[in-house]
């Protein structure tokens, strides 16, 4: 099956950002959707994912660095929803990443617009989605974590549903949930 331009759009419905970060690879196992291909494609994502107020220029290094931290996440939380405990040396890559400044925050003349701004190149960003993630895991996700139940697709996302029994990654546009609902009702139609 091929890749198309839609496919590489970035996908924020995960409510967490370390889960976004996990979505930039996208249909794991099963097409293995590469999101963040370049250095620009990095850049972008830190303005998209709301992390910077505007492209900061990224290397090929930041480019491998933001992958390794993605596999990290990866890791822990396909692990937790199989019941496994994260490993100390992921939890130790966390740990590393998040001891530098985050991303800093300034406030305009007009005291009311705030700006996102780089600390120290992309170590900030690293540091904020890695601090995302240990918030994450302190608050013990075990029961709101979770995946698509979309076989291709099985994206991590929180549940922040009021009743916990959010089953897919998205039920709006052409998300998972809306087209497993459409199929559904498709299905229930020709029956008649």
């Amino acid at each position: 099956m091929s890749i198309n331009a839609d496919d590489l759009n970035f996908r924020f419905t995960a409510d967490r950002l370390c889960l976004d970060l996990a979505s930039t690879l996208g249909e794991r196992g099963h097409r293995d959707i590469e999101r963040l291909n370049t250095a620009e494609d990095l850049e972008n994502w830190t303005v998209e994912a709301g992390l910077l107020d505007s492209p900061v220029p990224a290397t090929d290094d930041d480019l491998a660095r933001i992958k390794a931290l993605r596999r990290v996440l990866l890791l822990i939380f396909e692990g937790m929803l199989e019941g496994l405990p994260p490993r100390k040396r992921d939890l130790h890559v966390l740990n590393d990443l998040a001891a530098a400044a985050p991303v800093g925050l300034q406030i305009e003349n007009d005291a009311v617009t705030l700006r996102k701004v780089p600390v120290d190149g992309y170590a900030c960003v690293f540091s904020t989605i890695a601090r995302d993630a240990i918030e994450l895991l302190a608050s013990q996700p075990d029961t709101r974590l979770k995946a698509c139940e979309e076989p291709a697709c099985r994206m991590l996302f929180l549940d922040t549903s009021r009743t916990a029994n959010r089953r897919w990654c998205s039920m709006v546009g052409a998300g998972c949930g809306n087209r497993a609902k459409k199929k559904a009702f498709n299905e229930r139609n020709r029956e008649i």
